[in-house]
């Protein structure tokens, strides 16, 4: 029997819960799984219209490249969750912790009335990634 599919809005509420916690690992944490809200919602809403790739680059770049103004104010606000998780994540030491992870929650929160306003048929699948190949030898690279 196939399990039935994730609710990645679990993770906004395991992200609120955590922000209820004074150590910084909680926060970081909180930060990150709020990020993961949007970029999965995000992905869900791009799938109908082709979008099947798991990088968080080319996901905001194909709403930022849409004609529809939602759909570029919801990479706007995408990249914005994501370098909040970046440096939550790879960064040692995050100035105001705690305060970030405030604003990463209420992005979350909001991100998800954002995103109904973008059309279901937008965003529009960018082309192809060009594949690159060895000036030297002609082969292609990975």
């Amino acid at each position: 029997m196939a399990a039935a599919p994730f609710n990645w809005n679990e993770y906004l509420n395991l992200a609120t819960t955590l922000s209820g916690n004074a150590d910084e690992a909680s926060q970081r944490t909180a930060i990150s799984r709020a990020y993961y809200v949007a970029f999965h919602a995000a992905t869900l809403h791009a799938k109908p219209n082709g979008y099947a790739e798991r990088s968080h680059g080319r996901l905001w770049k194909m709403y930022a490249a849409d004609a529809d103004p939602n759909a570029r104010r919801i990479s706007a606000l995408g990249n914005q969750m994501k370098r909040a998780r970046d440096d939550a994540d790879y960064v040692s030491a995050v100035p105001r912790v705690a305060d970030v992870m405030n604003q990463q929650l209420a992005a979350a929160n909001a991100f998800t009335a954002q995103l109904a306003q973008v059309p279901e048929t937008s965003p529009q699948p960018l082309p192809p990634n060009p594949k690159k190949t060895c000036q030297n030898c002609g082969a292609v690279v990975p």
